[in-house]
């Protein structure tokens, strides 16, 4: 009977290191059976103020990552790119830049995982149409050349769109969609620069053609010899 005890005593001390290793090792972590260990990221979350930029606009992006149990951390470096800086550009803070219309994705990376955002560049809308010279003026029949600029609201230049031309009064000026202008009549015009439905205009003079006058007496025609008298 003794012998019987011992065997169960010895048996059971058995039994229960070989639990104790099972449970152990189903609660170890980062280990091989997918688990992670708190504190590893697992997920990287990358927002904006909204998912929309104008070219020429800037837009901070911001960032936030979790490990396994949904915590937030912090104090992990994040490195940012984006899929076509001809679109959009990224720096090295999360500053977003449009370049060009398109779509692009700017992805955050923090310990390998990676996060994407994806955004949409729009063409800016023509708020000013910056007319060269400001203040011309041209002679009947004359000719100069104007030139035209579109604006953004922030002053940018908007380059690659079409500038339609128009006279107010052709009678008085006519302007080519080269933005050659000639005077026809004396008078004051508006000339007129579109582009995108925005329409700006300049006040044109078409100064006359004036022949000069000369007013006065003639002068006595003097024979050869004669005497002439001061006057």
């Amino acid at each position: 009977m003794s012998r019987l005890r011992q065997f169960a005593s010895r048996f059971a001390s058995a039994f229960a290191l070989i639990a104790f290793v099972a449970v152990a090792a189903s609660c170890g972590g980062g280990g091989g059976d997918g688990t992670t260990a708190p504190g590893q990221v697992v997920r990287v979350d990358i927002t904006s103020p909204t998912s929309s930029i104008e070219v020429g606009q800037n837009m901070q992006v911001s960032v936030r990552y979790f490990d396994g149990t949904n915590a937030q951390l912090s104090g992990k470096a994040v490195t940012y790119s984006t899929s076509n800086s001809a679109v959009a550009t990224v720096s090295f803070g999360g500053l977003v830049t449009g370049a060009s219309p398109g779509s692009v994705s700017i992805t955050a990376t923090v310990d390998g995982i990676q996060g994407i955002l994806q955004l949409t560049v729009t063409a800016p809308p023509v708020f000013f149409i910056a007319i060269t010279p400001a203040n011309p003026s041209v002679r009947q029949g004359e000719s100069i050349t104007v030139t035209a600029q579109p604006q953004n609201s922030n002053g940018q230049p908007i380059n690659g769109k079409t500038i339609t031309w128009a006279s107010a009064d052709p009678s008085r000026a006519t302007i080519t969609q080269a933005g050659a202008v000639t005077g026809v009549t004396p008078g004051t015009v508006y000339i007129r620069a579109t582009a995108d439905a925005k329409t700006d205009s300049i006040s044109l003079p078409v100064r006359g053609l004036l022949t000069p006058t000369i007013n006065g007496t003639p002068s006595p025609i003097l024979a050869p010899g004669a005497a002439g008298r001061r006057t």
